[in-house]
């Protein structure tokens, strides 16, 4: 096999692109952004996420577009298909499959290097996830050939390794380690929600049948009490005060005259 190409993609004007990259160089690589470390933990949880997403191969886009959330359909198209292959020196991309657009910018020079979308360990700073790779005219890796960064500039599209703190704190704030563990939490947390809130309804639906039987309790004692309260009207005023409230029927009860008993018959000793 022929030597591979690393990160630059300098091409004479009119070759073919290459099939072939290193991404990621095994060690530490610095940047104008900080440093960063592939390592086999990097290996294994960079290939463990592809497994994870079903993905036989990633992609490469033009200036990280793909990570922005205000990407066009022209902006979110890909430029190019490949494959993983771990080896000692590094991550690289096999069977490259570049698109017509994207294989003639090459050839024309249009586009020199690439940079991987990466995310980090917060503490160790070793790569945790390869999201896909963007092809960039203003790297950012100092003194070494291999060039990983794209140093845009405000506007141009996000900033993967820029912003890597300011992620990595939000990150250890919900207590993840990358993106996809974000997605993953906020998901359960989204399930979680729905959960509550069914549950929650049935409470309500609980109490409502509840009050609705404590109001009928009550009805029902009133209903009694007024019964009670009417038979000890005289005769001539009961039907009328049958249809009032009950407060009614006990503020006439105090003030009107009370019915009289009914006579015994006397007993034996009184005769």
């Amino acid at each position: 096999m022929s030597e591979p190409v690393y990160l630059s993609l300098s091409l004479p004007e009119g070759a073919a692109p290459p099939t072939e990259v290193r991404l990621l160089a095994t060690g530490e690589t610095k940047t104008t952004k900080g440093p960063y470390k592939y390592t086999k933990r990097s290996e294994q949880a960079i290939l463990q996420r592809v497994l994870e997403l079903g993905r036989d191969k990633l992609n490469f886009d033009y200036g990280h577009a793909q990570l922005s959330p205000f990407q066009s359909a022209d902006a979110s198209a890909s430029a190019g298909w490949f494959r993983l292959d771990a080896r000692e020196d590094g991550l690289y991309a096999t069977d490259i499959e570049w698109t017509p657009r994207a294989a003639k910018g090459l050839s024309e020079r249009e586009w020199r290097y690439f940079s991987p979308a990466i995310m980090l360990d917060a503490k160790s700073g070793e790569v945790l996830e390869l999201i896909n790779v963007a092809l960039t005219n203003i790297p950012a890796t100092k003194g070494q050939k291999p060039l990983v960064a794209s140093q845009t500039t405000p506007g141009d599209g996000p900033q993967p390794q820029a912003n890597m703190e300011e992620m990595a704190k939000l990150l250890g704030a919900i207590g993840v380690e990358n993106a996809s563990q974000a997605v993953a939490k906020l998901d359960a947390l989204r399930a979680s929600e729905s959960k509550l809130l069914e549950a929650a309804k049935a409470q309500h639906a609980e109490l409502e049948a509840v009050k609705a039987e404590l109001a009928k309790f009550h009805a029902q004692r009133e209903e009694v009490a007024k019964t009670e309260a009417v038979s000890k009207l005289p005769p001539y005023l009961r039907g009328w005060a049958a249809t009032q409230e009950l407060s009614v029927v006990l503020s006439l009860a105090e003030v009107a005259p009370k019915a009289p008993e009914a006579v015994k018959a006397p007993s034996k000793d009184e005769e």
